[in-house]
């Protein structure tokens, strides 16, 4: 394949991605709150919502999928037209490979609760530490390798002739947003004092999700834009 056909394909797999994402949001958000502890609620919780977080799960499996396509292509542009960052390059696409499996693995657990709820007797048990359990994947853990992917697509576009200044910057805020809302989604949420709050978890990491969508975004365009970039002289 052409470098033209990679970078073509990777930009449309990074745009699929984005809608993909923003397809999920309104499966997320007719949920509603969940019950952190009560066996009960989470029980009811989980059976009436277990068919959209399976959704959600199959969902995710394309959106860390089509993420893998897109930084490899990210990876093969920086091959070509700035190879002293390779070695970032390289670790941008080791913390993608990473993101995408700390996701799915929360994804594991979470599609374990949906099976259990919808069996014909679930195990609140079960259901509570599959539920509880996918958290630190989706907040803290997610976010900290959001970061560092982000960082070092940051100094690659502030080091790099073929991306505009402003990815740079997009780089270095989305990482500096995504460092802070560790402490915040290991404590459960906005009170550092809530570390019961396991409901809270996932909602930072969700957020933690749009400063990585906002960079995409940014060099899918430019990637779109200029397939062929001249090799950087540095």
């Amino acid at each position: 394949m052409s470098n033209e056909g990679i970078y073509r394909t990777a930009g449309v797999s990074g745009l699929l991605s984005i809608a993909l994402v923003i397809a999920e949001l309104p499966l997320y958000l007719s949920r509603g709150p969940m019950p952190s502890r009560e066996s009960a609620g989470l029980v009811t919780y989980a059976t009436h919502n277990a068919w959209n977080m399976l959704a959600v799960v199959a969902l995710d499996v394309l959106i860390c999928a089509l993420l893998l396509v897109f930084l490899s292509g990210f990876r093969r542009l920086i091959a070509n037209t700035q190879r002293r960052s390779m070695w970032l390059a390289t670790q941008i696409f080791g913390a993608g490979l990473v993101y995408a499996a700390v996701v799915l693995f929360g994804d594991a657990l979470q599609a374990s609760a949906a099976i259990n709820a919808l069996s014909a007797s679930p195990d609140p048990s079960f259901i509570r530490v599959f539920l509880d359990g996918r958290y630190p994947f989706f907040g803290a853990m997610g976010l900290i390798f959001s970061a560092l992917l982000l960082a070092a697509a940051g100094y690659i576009a502030q080091a790099s002739r073929n991306f505009p200044r402003v990815t740079a910057w997009i780089g270095y805020v989305g990482a500096i947003v995504c460092l802070a809302l560790v402490p915040l989604a290991a404590a459960g949420g906005p009170r550092l004092s809530a570390l019961a709050e396991t409901a809270q978890w996932g909602t930072m990491g969700a957020v933690g999700v749009i400063p990585l969508g906002i960079w995409m975004l940014a060099v899918v365009i430019q990637m779109m834009r200029q397939p062929e970039p001249q090799r950087a002289v540095r």
